[in-house]
Order: C-alpha cells, then structure tokens, then sequence
C-alpha cells in the first residue's frame, strides 16, 4: 500500500467544512484579500525601511502615510529599474 501524502485528505477536510459567514472573516483574512485584490489592480512589493540614526521616530512614523513620500520611492524605483536594464 502506497502512504498517503496528505493532500487528498486536506481537500477533503475543506471541501466537508462550511464557508466561513462574513462576520466570521478575521482581519487577517481580511487585509490577506485586500492585498490580493489591490495586487491585481496595480502590483506592488512592500520593503521595510528601518529609521535611520539621528531622524526621531514620530518623523520616521509619519512617512507611512505621505503620499509624496511614496511617489519618491516609486521614482527611486523606476530609476533604479532603468539604469540595471543598460
């Protein structure tokens, strides 16, 4: 007899469950779909940015939600893109 590898019986297991109510969707599952969703709208990666010496922390914090901000690091981005292409 051939050992059972385990997927057939996990597919089993989810087919047998019922489909979580909406209210039952934690916010992980949440901010998971959000992140598929707005992926296949307009791709994106997420790159952690450590505080750099001598910047203060609420400053550093405050970046998360500047739009200028963010189109710098996009810029940076396409920048750094094009000159590895040459």
């Amino acid at each position: 007899m051939v050992p059972s590898t385990g997927k057939d019986e996990k597919s089993q297991e989810r087919a047998e469950r019922p489909p979580k109510r909406a209210s039952e969707v934690t916010m992980d599952d949440y901010a998971k779909i959000r992140d598929q969703v707005e992926y296949a709208v307009k791709p994106f990666i997420k790159v952690k940015v450590y505080k750099p010496e001598g910047i203060e922390e609420e400053e550093f914090r405050a970046l998360e939600g500047d739009e200028e901000f963010e189109k710098e690091v996009e810029k940076l981005a396409s920048e750094y893109i094009r000159s590895r292409r040459k």
